[in-house]
């Protein structure tokens, strides 16, 4: 992390724009002015995961007023899949943070493999995810899982 003058820390931000070019000036003036950015996304989306990664101090998001409600709606949409997980998704997806297998999630639910393989299949629907790992860490973004279980 760069330093200032006075020994602080650089504040740490990831820079959205969805135009290249006043992306790249954007990153030149923060750099200037003794900001770090830790990396520069196109999307809101991903922002989203580069913003996981990073863990900066500041989001910020320089588009065009049609591109933030396109990206809006993106964030809308994502946090709506919060309310509809069932109580045992939301266990299921615990487990699934823990690094445990449908084996051992039947066990500590007392279900069959098969009922946690479904959980986790209407788990990875619900939160449009691709794998179980996109699912943790949607679930996490969405503060369905502690940290402390990640």
């Amino acid at each position: 992390m760069a330093g200032k003058a006075n020994g602080a820390s650089a504040l740490r931000v990831l820079l959205v724009d969805d135009q290249p070019h006043f992306r790249d000036a954007l990153v030149r003036l923060l750099g200037d002015a003794g900001v770090e950015v830790t990396g520069t996304a196109c999307s809101v989306a991903e922002a989203a995961q580069l913003a996981e990664r990073h863990e900066p101090d500041l989001v910020l998001v320089a588009m065009l007023p049609e591109r933030l409600a396109q990206a809006r709606a993106y964030l809308q949409a994502e946090s709506a899949t919060t309310a509809t997980l069932s109580k045992r998704e939301l266990e299921v997806v615990a487990f699934l943070a823990e690094g445990l297998s449908n084996a051992e999630i039947g066990a500590r639910l007392s279900i069959s493999t098969n009922t946690v393989r479904n959980h986790v299949q209407s788990v990875l629907s619900k939160l449009s995810a691709r794998s179980r790992l996109q699912a943790v860490a949607i679930a996490a973004r969405q503060g369905l899982v502690g940290k402390a279980s990640l």
